[in-house]
This record gives C-alpha cells, structure tokens and sequence, in this order.
C-alpha cells in the first residue's frame, strides 16, 4: 500500500471519529437541541473575536448564501447571535455572539480541546510542535475550501 493510499485510510477515519463525536457532543443536552452546524457557526464567530459579516461567514463556514442566511436567522431568534449594522460603512451587516452563544462556545471548546488531549496525547513536544506545523504548512482551510469535488 502506497504512503498516500495508508494517509487516505487514516484521514479518513480520524474524520469518520471526529464527525461520530459532533454528533454525540449535539445530543448532549447542554448544547440545548442545537445542531451540529448551528454550534460551529456560533463557535466559529467567538473564536473570530469580533463580529463577523455576513460575506466572511459565508466563505468561512464554505456554504451558500442561503444555508446560511436561514442558519444565522435560526441562532438570532434563539438569541445565540445578534446582529447590527457594521460600524465600517454602515452598509453591511456584522453578527456577534450573545451570552448564551459565548456560554455554547465555550463548551464546544472544551470538548475539542478534550478530544485533541485524548487524540495527541501520545505525542512528545517534539512531536506536537511537529505536527502543528504541519497544519500550519497545509492551510488546511483554504486547500479544503478549494479541493475540487470530482464527479464519477
């Protein structure tokens, strides 16, 4: 077997695992009924630091204009989010998370960071700063955001 048919096989199932613990982590009740993509969009604008626009979410979350325009409107009734006008240009729309999306964020961190101690535990310094490189290296969202999808 190849080196890259043996990476293939290994992305492959730390993804399989990875998108089995988001579910279960989404059935935890104290995620509150949020599904899974609900809980990254509000993780994804706290981790940002300031209010997203609405063009930078879009691109971040490498959806469509629609999937997300309905998401954002779900999280800003449920107020996880709100939304204001930018203070830029007055124009454009920026969305921030409210207390209870901080609140949510804060525990789907703390998940993520329990999964990566259980998942690089057995790595020596050496090796973590290795592969944290690595990842820096692979700009892993910008190649995901522009790996074609082949069609069979």
């Amino acid at each position: 077997m190849s080196n890259l048919a043996k990476t293939n096989i290994l992305v492959h199932n730390l993804y399989f695992r990875l998108m089995t613990l988001e579910r279960e982590m989404s059935m935890n009740p104290r995620f509150e009924g949020l599904r899974v993509e609900e809980i990254h969009a509000i993780t994804l604008i706290v981790n940002h630091g300031k209010p997203m626009r609405f063009s930078d979410l879009v691109k971040t979350l490498a959806l469509s204009k629609g999937p997300v325009s309905l998401l954002i409107k779900r999280l800003v009734q449920k107020e996880y989010l709100w939304k204001d006008k930018s203070r830029d240009d007055g124009r454009g729309v920026v969305f921030g998370a409210t207390v209870r999306g901080h609140a949510i964020a804060r525990i789907h961190n703390q998940v993520h960071l329990a999964a990566l101690q259980i998942l690089l535990g057995g790595l020596n310094e050496t090796e973590l700063n290795s592969f944290s490189a690595l990842l820096e290296k692979l700009a892993i969202e910008d190649l995901i955001r522009n790996i074609p999808i082949p069609i069979a």
